[in-house]
């Protein structure tokens, strides 16, 4: 299996996250030459991922299908269950939904100034729960994620048993975004603490953090 990314901490870290904590071989690249490589990707896009199929090579793009794919050939990153596959997933969607929100309006290395900065204070501090969900606020999300972590049964600081399903991958590399931007953002939610905390201590998660996993060099902060 090989993930081909920006050097760069957005799309491509919970990929590389699942594939570590599977503990499966894989091979991990930058882009070289993008715009030749960018009209022969499947959608126009990074992440791009390859693995064997029937003597053929399976090329896929996005994000979530690509861990989709990795979680129904890695059951390590599975969840245990049909319990733990749905929490898995109801966690992956909702860091999705975070992840879409910082696209729209947190600046980024190379685009700054996509809404007014009093627009973006708003969205960071916004915990109003009754707004459309388009609108709704950093806290709310977070509040949502919180709730969920705390109902999750078993130790603290997993989701699902393992504690490394694609979903926590997801999720990990999300949180680490905001934290990377703003270091207490999950100061008032325990739950999301704990688990921020014991995944991130797990060797699996330095090793990405650290040098990027199998990349040839760390990711860079993306959001800024």
């Amino acid at each position: 299996m090989k993930v081909t990314y920006f050097q760069l901490w957005a799309r491509g870290p919970s990929i590389v996250l699942a594939l570590e904590h599977a503990g499966v071989d894989y091979e991990a690249a930058f882009p070289d030459k993008w715009k030749e490589l960018k009209p022969t990707t499947p959608w126009g896009a990074l992440p791009l991922f390859e693995a064997p199929l029937a003597g053929k090579v399976l090329t896929l793009g996005h994000e979530l299908a690509i861990l989709a794919y990795i979680e129904r050939k890695c059951p390590a990153v599975g969840g245990a269950d049909e319990r733990e596959w749905a929490v898995s997933q109801q966690f992956l969607h909702q860091a999705e939904d975070v992840y879409k929100a910082l696209v729209a309006k947190q600046p980024t290395l190379y685009e700054t100034d996509k809404v007014s900065k009093e627009a973006l204070a708003e969205w960071w501090a916004g915990d109003d729960r009754t707004l459309h969900n388009r609108k709704q606020g950093l806290q709310v999300h977070l509040a949502l994620l919180e709730a969920a972590a705390a109902a999750t049964p078993g130790k603290a600081g997993y989701l699902t048993c393992d504690g490394k399903s694609v979903g926590e991958c997801k999720l990990w590399a999300t949180l680490h975004m905001l934290v990377m931007i703003k270091s207490d953002v999950l100061a008032p939610f325990p739950a999301l603490t704990a688990f921020y905390e014991r995944f991130g201590g797990e060797a699996a998660t330095k090793r990405v953090v650290d040098s990027g996993g199998r990349f040839p060099g760390p990711l860079k902060q993306y959001f800024v």
